[in-house]
């Protein structure tokens, strides 16, 4: 199982890992598929059985609860966590004691570098005022959004 999900909002998060669930793992949520605690619960421990699974979680905060409880902490032998956050999450206790990379945001030119190194925009003026605008503005010249709106 692969899955990106936006954990901005516990509500959004919830229903994108349920979502994500039906439509790969429909038998995880089987049955409960319109009772959210009942699914995330099944869910949860899917996660925490099961180790062929990586989710990219997008835009976690401290107070993401849900994203919390329902991932296992690096003490299971479990899938894989990449997340990403605009803020320190302060992670303490066992939860992601793995390799931590703090990216901070580019300069624009930055952001502009990398985007002509991947050769998706060939046809496009980058240095226009209205893409800086974009690119600070839209993307937060976030490494890895800038890298997504590459590909």
């Amino acid at each position: 199982l692969q899955g990106w999900l936006q954990a901005s909002s516990d509500a959004v998060f919830r229903q994108q890992l349920i979502d994500l669930f039906a439509t790969h793992q429909p038998s995880v949520v089987r049955g409960v598929e319109n009772d959210a605690k009942a699914a995330i619960a099944s869910i949860k421990h899917w996660l925490r059985s099961t180790s062929d699974w990586v989710l990219f979680v997008e835009d976690a905060s401290p107070t993401s609860a849900t994203v919390w409880d329902v991932l296992p902490s690096m003490q299971h032998d479990s899938g894989r966590v990449l997340m990403t956050s605009q803020s320190e999450l302060g992670v303490d206790g066992d939860h992601f004691t793995g390799l931590r990379i703090l990216l901070n945001p580019f300069q624009t030119e930055q952001s502009i570098e990398l985007l002509r190194k991947l050769n998706v925009f060939d046809n496009v003026d980058l240095h226009r005022p209205e893409f800086a605008i974009f690119l600070e503005e839209r993307l937060g010249n976030l490494p890895l959004s800038v890298a997504m709106c590459g590909h």
